[in-house]
């Protein structure tokens, strides 16, 4: 599928750079100077390019090889690139040798479930002591949200093909999760679970209008997001959700 998605401007737009600084704002509440980075499913690179900038030794693993040659021309080859899926990679690495583990992609991707699992238990494993993981989902709620108002109207509430069970969306062409979900299976493969976040909020609802904002006016719109990005009651309400975590006992 990403062979022929433009991945480096999915990000770049004012409504689209919503998930990339909320993503960055709260990888760095915990990161330290000297920590090294694994970035699994990295894309075009956009976080694994940013964070090499401040100095941070990066390894980039993504399974698309154009998108491995892009970060590598973009950071001029200083940063690690792996042309792999991630549980393949990560079973390779020793034990605590990770500061910080990105898994922005491979979650939604891996229709498997114990696959899932083992990836989760791989991050475990491989994070230090005391560093984080950051771990994104599709939210399979919101996704019924914006499907019925952005994309195919009511007639996807009532086409029984796309559901399982209930409302929970079958799992084409991304993986869907509810966050009681997810929070499950960190709980069953022993992560801590620090926050959840509204990692792009209510942005597929009102793209065209952010896109339509000043910068002043974008501005207002971001703080406000942060403001409301860490709230319970506000994180069903996101497409994506990001999931900070550690080891747990």
């Amino acid at each position: 599928m990403y062979d022929f998605f433009d991945e480096d401007k999915r990000l770049a737009s004012k409504s689209g750079s919503i998930e990339f600084l909320t993503t960055i704002k709260y990888v760095k509440r915990y990161l330290k100077d000297s920590d090294n980075i694994l970035d699994l499913g990295a894309g075009t690179g956009i976080y694994s390019i940013y964070f090499n900038n401040l100095g941070h030794e990066i390894t980039a693993v993504e399974l698309v090889e154009k998108h491995c040659n892009i970060i590598k021309e973009k950071s001029e080859n200083s940063i690690k690139v792996v042309n792999s899926d991630a549980l393949s990679y990560i079973k390779t690495l020793s034990d605590a040798s990770m500061d910080i583990i990105f898994c922005f992609g491979p979650i939604y991707h891996m229709e498997s479930y114990d696959k899932r699992m083992e990836l989760l238990r791989e991050c475990k494993r491989v994070v230090k002591e005391n560093g984080k993981i950051f771990i994104s989902i599709i939210n399979n709620d919101m996704v019924n949200i914006t499907e019925t108002f952005v994309y195919k109207g009511p007639k996807h509430l009532r086409d029984n093909s796309l559901f399982k069970e209930g409302f929970t969306l079958k799992n084409m062409p991304f993986v869907f999760h509810t966050i009681d979900e997810f929070k499950e299976m960190l709980l069953n493969s022993k992560l801590k679970l620090l926050k959840i976040i509204a990692q792009d909020g209510i942005m597929e609802l009102v793209t065209k209008k952010i896109n339509a904002f000043t910068e002043d006016e974008f501005n207002a719109w971001l703080k406000y997001h942060f403001y409301i990005c860490e709230k319970p009651e506000m994180q069903g309400i996101s497409n994506h959700n990001l999931f900070i975590c550690e080891k747990g006992k």
